[in-house]
Order: structure tokens, then sequence, then C-alpha cells
């Protein structure tokens, strides 16, 4: 039931603030390149390639990615140790990127042998003359998230 509650506030603040109604949220973890991360204008985690956040559905079609600003006990030792900033919320709408495409993933014969690719999916978009490219990493398996886009 508190779960159910927090996921309401969460889309009347989201709906709030951006001034569009959520009709379904996803977590994701989006993996990138430090230049499709700075096209993006996002920050990834602890200087990895990798960021966690909510995939965010609104009634408008459109599609966010948004990064609340949170971090586990052992990162916020880390960074106290290193003298780091504080984690701050990130978003960007998908939508609105120049050619964003959602890629259609080709089975192989091989495909078993790794069995978390069911659960990826890659998009693509423009920045300037340039095709980035990022994978998305989702809880349910890919197809269930892609129907949504």
């Amino acid at each position: 039931m508190k779960d159910e509650a927090e996921r309401e506030k969460f889309f009347k603040d989201f709906e709030e603030r951006f001034g569009t109604q959520v009709s379904d949220i996803e977590m994701i973890n989006i993996e990138a390149g430090e230049k499709t991360f700075k096209e993006l204008n996002l920050k990834p985690q602890n200087n990895t390639n990798s960021l966690w956040g909510l995939l965010v559905f609104c009634e408008n079609k459109k599609t966010y990615f948004y990064a609340h600003p949170s971090e586990s006990m052992m990162s916020a030792m880390i960074r106290v140790a290193k003298h780091g900033e504080l984690p701050e919320e990130q978003c960007v709408c998908l939508s609105d990127l120049k050619d964003f495409t959602i890629l259609d993933y080709k089975k192989s014969w091989y495909d078993f042998f790794i069995p978390g690719k069911k659960f990826m999916i890659e998009a693509r978009f423009t920045a300037g003359q340039e095709a980035l490219y990022f994978l998305m990493n989702t809880q349910k398996k890919a197809d269930q998230v892609k129907i949504k886009f």
C-alpha cells in the first residue's frame, strides 16, 4: 500500500513539475559512452558508464528518463571520502531528441548464450551530424517495455 501511495505521489509531482500526466514508469539503467551522456545532458554515476533511473511514459506520448538524486550508503561514504558532489536530479525528454529511435533487436541462434539480451533496449538519436547510441537495461523483458514507446 505504501509503494502505491509513493507511486501516485511521484505521478502527481511529475505532472506538476513537467506539465504532463504520467501513464506508467519503468526502472532502467542507461549505459552509454561519455559523449552520449554529454549530449543527453546526463551525468553517469560515480565515473561509470551507467545511470539508474525511471522511464516515465506520459499521456501525451512523450517519454522521459528521470534520475532521482539518491545514492546508496556505500556510494555516500565514497563520495564523502573523495569530497565529491551530492547526486542531483536529472531529467531528459527522450521523445524530444532529434531522430530518437528504438532499434529492433535482430535475434540470432546464439542468443541463449547471452540471457541478458532479452532485457536490453538499444536506442539511437542524432546530435549534430552524428548518430549516438545507448542501451537501456530493463527490469522486465524488453519487449514488454518497448511497446510503451
